[in-house]
């Protein structure tokens, strides 16, 4: 699902005009916050990003994630889609600080990490993050620090949730 998604955007990508709209591709590592369990995982989500006509500081995208969670030998991959709406904080929409966050729609390849039950294969995922957006070679890349919490809302009887911190690198292209 999430690699059909990645495949529309890179297709889309040699239409994206000069402004109103563009394309953005994040990479983050991150570990599961819990004391009993230390996990690496790895988040990738190419976005597709509007700018929000009238608001200057914020703009609007919609990622397709695909995370994969490693724990003791076990990979757990989740993928689904996030709308998420980013505000810059002091300056213009594309240079400074910012924070981010949106909840998504996502399935799970397996029920269990270690001990921590999700309940089902359709969770939930909630993020929120703070980033600074800088000129790299004449271009934004962004930096953000993310918190990202799984879980399944109460549709499954069990619900334990699982909690996760990234370091996220994004850049556009058009």
């Amino acid at each position: 699902m999430t690699a059909a998604f990645f495949v529309c955007l890179c297709i889309g990508a040699s239409f994206c005009p000069s402004s109103g709209w563009g394309y953005e591709f994040a990479f983050g590592v991150g570990s599961n916050i819990s004391n009993e369990m230390h996990t690496a995982q790895v988040l990738i989500a190419p976005c597709r990003v509007w700018e929000i006509a009238h608001h200057p500081s914020v703009s609007f995208k919609f990622a397709g994630e695909l995370e994969i969670i490693a724990y003791q030998g076990e990979i757990t991959v989740v993928g689904g889609f996030v709308p998420m709406l980013r505000w810059y904080t002091f300056s213009q929409r594309g240079e400074g600080l910012f924070f981010e966050g949106g909840i998504g729609a996502n399935l799970i390849s397996r029920q269990r990490v270690r001990d921590r039950n999700l309940g089902g294969t359709f969770i939930f995922s909630d993020s929120v993050g703070i980033g600074y957006t800088f000129r790299l070679l004449e271009r934004p890349v962004s930096m953000s620090f993310r918190y990202r919490h799984l879980s399944n809302a109460g549709i499954y009887k069990e619900n334990d949730g699982l909690d996760a911190l990234y370091l996220i690198f994004s850049f556009p292209w058009h």
